[in-house]
Order: C-alpha cells, then sequence, then structure tokens
C-alpha cells in the first residue's frame, strides 16, 4: 500500500488493522499575513503515528483512523510561531479542500550588547536597518539596559540574517549583521560603539582658552570702532 504524500500511516496500518475504516484530514497552515508555513508539524494525540508534516504549498494531510465526519483534536507547531491546537473534520477523500489553520509568526528574537570595547554602553538605541521587517509592537528602537543589553521581537523566520545597529550621542555609530533566534537570548552579538573625542581633550584645554580669549578681545575692540 502506498503512503499519500505528505502523510504517515496510522496506527492501524502498522498493526495490519485493514478492518479499520481509513480517512483523510487534508490541512493548510498559513501565516499571519496568509503565506504557506513550509515544515509546520501536525500531531494527532490520540494516534502518534498520523503525525505529518507540511510541504511547500503548507499542506499535509493526515491519514485518520476514524469515521467521516468525526471531529478529532490535533496540534500545529513550528518553531518561531505560536502553536496552535484545534480540531477537524475527518473526510472521506484525501483531495477535497483543505482545512485552513492560521499560525501566528513568523517572530524571531534579535539579542545584542552594546559596549566601548570593554564596558557596557546603557540607554543607546537599537534598530534593525532593514525597512522591511515589521516589529511587534510597532517599536522601531529599543534601548539597552543598563548593563548594554537589548532583545528585539521581529516579525520574521527564525534564522534570518539581520543587520543590526546601534547609536548614542557621544559615540559613533555601529551595526552588525545577526541571524535571529527562536528564542530570546539564545545567541547574543556584540556591537562596539567607538567614543567621539573630546573637542578639549582633541586640542588641549589652554588652546581652546587662547583662542576664547582671542575671540572676545576682537569683539570688545569691534565695538570700540
Amino acid at each position: 500500500m502506498r503512503v499519500p504524500d505528505g502523510a504517515m500511516f496510522g496506527q492501524a496500518d502498522l498493526f495490519g488493522l485493514g478492518q479499520q475504516e481509513k480517512n483523510y484530514l487534508p490541512i493548510k497552515v498559513v501565516d499571519s499575513d496568509g503565506k504557506p508555513v513550509r515544515d509546520a508539524q501536525i500531531t494527532f494525540p490520540a494516534d502518534k503515528f498520523a503525525a505529518t508534516k507540511t510541504g511547500w504549498s503548507g499542506e499535509a494531510t493526515g491519514v485518520i483512523y476514524a469515521p467521516a465526519g468525526k471531529s478529532v483534536f490535533f496540534k500545529v507547531s513550528k518553531p518561531g510561531y505560536e502553536t496552535l491546537e484545534t480540531t477537524g473534520t475527518v473526510k472521506a477523500g484525501r483531495f477535497g479542500p483543505p482545512q485552513k489553520v492560521i499560525l501566528e509568526g513568523p517572530t524571531s528574537w534579535l539579542s545584542v550588547r552594546v559596549h566601548d570595547g570593554g564596558e557596557p554602553v546603557p540607554y543607546a538605541q537599537v534598530a534593525v536597518d532593514a525597512i522591511d521587517f515589521d516589529y511587534v509592537g510597532g517599536r522601531f528602537k529599543k534601548a539597552t539596559d543598563h548593563n548594554g543589553y537589548a532583545q528585539l521581537k521581529i516579525r520574521a523566520e527564525p534564522g534570518s540574517d539581520i543587520r543590526v545597529s546601534a547609536e548614542k550621542e557621544g559615540y559613533f555609530w555601529g551595526s552588525t549583521t545577526q541571524r535571529s533566534t527562536a528564542n530570546p537570548g539564545e545567541v547574543v552579538h556584540d556591537i562596539a560603539l567607538r567614543r567621539r573625542p573630546d573637542i578639549l581633550t582633541q586640542v588641549g584645554t589652554g588652546t581652546v582658552l587662547v583662542l576664547l580669549i582671542a575671540g572676545v578681545a576682537v569683539y570688545l575692540g569691534f565695538i570700540k570702532k
């Protein structure tokens, strides 16, 4: 007997229980934007052998040993998406319209530590450079904490390569390319910010003072004229 594409044998097949009624539950998994979700895991708690996984089209068919019309419980999950538990109606044929399931996501995390080469830089503004990524919660930037850490939750598949930048007054801008993760803090990337040189340090306090006195003298001479 040939296993249908995108499906696995149910427990009854493995034990040769041919008298059991074999039916199907076609499922289509999409994300929050309606795009197909590939490699989503579909499990049936009542029959662990009926587990299956979606293909490139977001579709999969569970082989169910239950009468057509029966409601069965199943779970859909994938890293970076909210796990969904729901029910579906068993069908006699596997080519009917699939049941549409929406997984909230994708979402992933960017974790960074901003420092000056040694000490952490607190309250630096961290942001994603790419404008085509939507921030969850609508936040464009996030400030680092007192230890220089910041975590951003974005709408992108885990494993996406994303450029992250950091800036703060008194420092030169810095950035890095980071791979997003399914969970916060899995990988922390460093962004080093170099301090902008202070003008007093750069030209010397004495030089600045001399220039200031000269400027005042010129101004006073101009008034007397």
